[in-house]
């Protein structure tokens, strides 16, 4: 019986400590901030017409970037022409599909 009351003793010293002290931490209600300055992001995007047909031919004066309303300036433009593809096959061979 002493074992276990100090088992639990010891339990609840360890969730006391990980819990901190009893009062509010900072920055306890907020969530965390991450901020860096970033000079270029790529956007990787493809231009489809009325039809479904890609729209080729396209140059960076047929575009505008906005972040948070605020125009950003388009310096490098280009098609992207070596972009690996990856493809999947899923063949389901389960009893479920048997018979169809």
């Amino acid at each position: 019986m002493s074992s276990r009351l100090i088992a639990l003793a010891v339990l609840n010293l360890c969730c006391a400590l990980a819990r901190g002290s009893a009062g509010p931490q900072p920055h306890q209600d907020k969530e965390p901030v991450f901020s860096v300055d970033v000079r270029l992001v790529n956007v990787a995007f493809s231009v489809r017409g009325p039809s479904g047909n890609l729209v080729a031919g396209l140059t960076k004066d047929d575009f505008e970037i906005y972040e948070d309303g605020v125009r950003q300036d388009l310096r490098n433009f280009s098609r992207d022409q070596d972009t690996p593809l990856a493809l999947a096959l899923i063949i389901d061979r389960s009893g479920s599909q048997q018979g169809l």
